[in-house]
């Protein structure tokens, strides 16, 4: 029997989170694909980065700028991944997909949901042309690959009648982490309300979302900005209405001192909590069930979202090229990333007009229309 043709990758973009996140992942699953390039928008972080990957890709090749780039979309790459800022990710996904390219790019799919139209519009164009063939467009959001996540969505699931839904995140974060939102980074651009908190947002909504198991269709809520060296917000406080009706509170925090990140899902058969922490040396979330004897079960599962998307991302390529057509894992889909992007966009707006409540738009029906 013939070996199948193992998926080949372009990486664009050498930035902090390329090199916190995907330089050890891609090595941990480099033996199924083949690192073929990486860009950057310069030739330094094009060599600097290529030379960190040597040991599993060696063969890859160190391309920068616009040159750069064309010789990545005129290449018989398979796939690309983007870790760009948010701002300029749309631009390049749909130019990716042009080139017959599938993609997995990094959250938040763009800054906002205007911002993504035009990506939107090619690959519905791209859809009716190709049909099954047409190029995987994958939003890299971890949350909704956590194990922890994942128990908490089932144990929900049979819980019985939703109640009541809390969302409590308190992330303190120092101005000397590398991605505090400085107004020469993308995180802090002025240009672009809501930058930094959009960009973590949507993880907390994707959590939210998947553990829910409902879509969060109007929010109210107030913001403030207490630490003048973050960009506005630094916190968010509302409400949320769900699909099933369940009201759910809402607290995002970067100004807070203490780490308190929860979600917490009170049903009538009992209450699953999902909490951030460690155990034994490993960062990770503990899943609890309180149940109405007054039993309490819980486990702890270790991080594992950024290699698991990317594995399921790689997986698909692969199937891709070995039946011809394209059967995409369904937490991996930018219509998952649009939706979260469109929950903070509804929170903002609604913060901005003194709570006012704010309907959250339906991705579907952009999509799709």
């Amino acid at each position: 029997m013939a070996t199948a043709e193992r998926p080949t990758l372009a990486l664009l973009g050498t930035g902090i989170f390329a090199k916190d996140a995907y330089l050890k992942f891609l090595g941990v699953l480099s033996g199924k694909f083949s690192l073929l390039y990486v860009w950057s928008r310069s030739e330094a972080g094009a060599v600097q980065f290529t030379g960190l990957v040597k040991d599993f890709a060696p063969g890859a090749k160190a391309v920068w700028g616009d040159q750069g780039l064309d010789t990545v979309f005129d290449s018989p790459v398979h796939a690309v991944a983007i870790v760009l800022p948010a701002q300029i990710q749309p631009a390049l996904v749909a130019r990716a997909l042009q080139a017959r390219k599938h993609v997995i790019q990094e959250k938040p799919v763009g800054v906002n949901a205007a911002h993504v139209l035009e990506t939107l519009k090619v690959y519905k164009d791209l859809a009716a042309k190709l049909g099954p063939t047409t190029p995987i467009w994958a939003v890299a959001e971890n949350y909704r690959f956590e194990p922890a996540l994942l128990e908490a969505a089932q144990l929900v699931q049979q819980a019985g009648d939703m109640m009541a839904v809390q969302m409590t995140i308190e992330t303190p974060m120092a101005k000397t982490n590398g991605y505090f939102p400085r107004p020469d980074k993308w995180r802090g651009d002025p240009a672009f309300t809501g930058t930094f908190f959009t960009d973590g947002a949507v993880h907390f909504v994707a959590g939210l979302r998947l553990i829910s198991g409902q879509e969060v269709t109007s929010v109210s809520a107030l913001a403030s900005n207490v630490d003048k060296d973050f960009p506005w917000p630094d916190t968010l406080c509302g409400v949320a209405k769900l699909y099933n009706g369940a009201p759910c509170s809402i607290l995002i925090s970067y100004g807070a001192r203490a780490r308190n990140i929860r979600w917490r899902v009170i049903a009538s058969n009992g209450t699953v909590e999902v909490e951030r922490g460690s155990l034994d040396g490993k960062h990770g979330y503990t899943t609890r069930l309180f149940t109405p004897d007054g039993v309490k079960t819980e486990k702890f599962h270790p991080f594992s979202g950024v290699q698991d998307e990317l594995d399921a991302f790689i997986a698909d390529v692969q199937t891709a090229i070995t039946k011809g057509s394209v059967s995409q894992h369904p937490r991996g889909s930018a219509v998952e990333g649009l939706k979260d992007l469109a929950v903070v966009e509804a929170a903002l707006k609604s913060s901005i007009n003194n709570g006012t409540w704010q309907k959250v738009d339906s991705i579907d029906q952009i999509l799709y229309c």
